[in-house]
């Protein structure tokens, strides 16, 4: 498809090897993402997955008493698929969802520019729109088809602070706000903060420690690119501004390896 605008957009699943890790052609290509699409990074997303559920006490929704109506189909977008794993969650959970899932990639992390975007095998069927979520949806002359203004019940975006330029969020959210039912439409956000932290305080903060070492390289990488490592601490304001109601903000710390248990 053509780029809208300024900002390219994905034409299909094409992928490139890179230090023995497979990478989403387009988005190497045009920095957009720079996080491999290959097996061992589905089984990471699973994991994680599996993680921040735990974190959330198992709640697929974050919205108390969701859905009001349990009889009538909903319509939800979520925004940043990966795998599928949060589909895979809701659809067990709630199967009177119709699933709309936008991401820049859809493959299965194989050299193989023709994969087949109609193969759901593992994961919940639901609608895929390929998109670079850096340009505005109304940008896309198919967004009619699948992503109507004022028709979701419920958006679920997270994991997007590695994908998502800085200076795009404050637009991003007003676009969900469009794309939600006025007044009964909800955004759940859910983003990661690479802070390394310890309960005892024992965790130096110098060159001496491979976990700042790293920590240090890949937020100032991820400046380098134009993102915001640290944009789930502005989602809540992101939020307000962009004309929400009744937000609500919760920062939750993530345990690292199983050393405690």
């Amino acid at each position: 498809m053509p780029g809208s605008g300024s900002v390219p957009q994905p034409r299909d699943d094409s992928t490139v090897a890179y230090n023995n890790r497979v990478y989403s052609r387009f988005a190497l290509q045009n920095r957009v993402y720079c996080v491999p699409v290959d097996e061992p990074e589905e089984e990471r997303l699973d994991e994680l997955n599996d993680i921040v559920q735990e974190v959330l006490d198992d709640r697929i929704v974050l919205i108390p008493d969701w859905p009001a109506d349990e009889d009538d189909d909903l319509q939800v977008l979520e925004c940043g698929v990966g795998k599928g794993a949060w589909i895979d969650s809701l659809l067990e959970e709630q199967e009177n969802c119709v699933v709309t899932g936008v991401d820049i990639y859809f493959g299965q992390g194989v050299e193989n520019d023709e994969e087949d975007e109609d193969d759901d095998t593992g994961i919940q069927e639901y609608i895929r729109y390929r998109w670079n979520m850096n340009a505005p949806f109304a940008e896309d002359r198919r967004r009619e088809e699948a992503l109507r203004p004022e028709s979701f019940d419920l958006i679920n975006s997270r994991f997007l602070g590695d994908g998502i330029n800085g200076s795009r969020w404050p637009g991003y959210i007003n676009d969900l706000r469009k794309l939600l039912r006025p007044d009964t439409g909800w955004l759940q956000m859910v983003e990661l903060e690479f802070f390394f932290q310890s309960d005892s305080g024992m965790l130096r903060y110098d060159e001496s420690e491979p976990l700042y070492l790293w920590q240090q390289w890949y937020t100032s990488e991820l400046r380098r690119l134009g993102k915001d490592p640290q944009v789930g601490r502005r989602l809540r304001a992101l939020m307000v501004d962009a004309g929400f109601r009744d937000v609500r903000y919760s920062p939750l710390r993530l345990q690292i390896g199983r050393w405690n248990q």
